[in-house]
């Protein structure tokens, strides 16, 4: 019974640890980013994309770049075949400032790999956009 309850104890500290460290960072903004793109949910891609909301006319140019961005990734897709999936890799922080590779297969076998760069604002990771 002891052995079982230690067992337990040491299970819900090594979760807790986990969890504690797993914070929010550029790759996970980089998903953030690419789920929004490959599903056309421009409201997920802006919610990485780092623009002043007190001006109208900055977000409603935004949201037109976004959609202009979906679409021409919706296009790209369609000429390989369709997309495959994506592949995050080499997340590089430097202070405030990361970047990281996102390797992108098609269904026609071809790739490509495109470089993301993220800001860190107040505690936030954006994309550079």
């Amino acid at each position: 019974m002891l052995k079982s309850f230690k067992l337990a104890l040491v299970s819900l500290f090594m979760a807790l640890f986990v969890v504690a460290c797993s914070g929010s960072g550029p790759k996970d903004a980089a998903k953030t980013y690419m789920d929004g793109l490959v599903a056309g949910d421009s409201a997920k891609v802006m919610s990485v994309i780092n623009y002043d909301t007190t001006s109208g006319v900055k977000t409603e140019a935004v949201k037109g770049k976004v959609a202009a961005l979906i679409k021409e990734f919706s296009l790209r897709a369609d000429k390989h075949g369709g997309f495959s999936k994506y592949e995050l890799s080499d997340e590089i922080i430097m202070e405030d400032q990361a970047t990281l590779k996102v390797k992108l297969s098609f269904k026609d076998g071809s790739t490509e790999v495109n470089d993301l760069t993220f800001q860190k604002v107040n505690d936030k990771w954006f994309l550079k956009f």
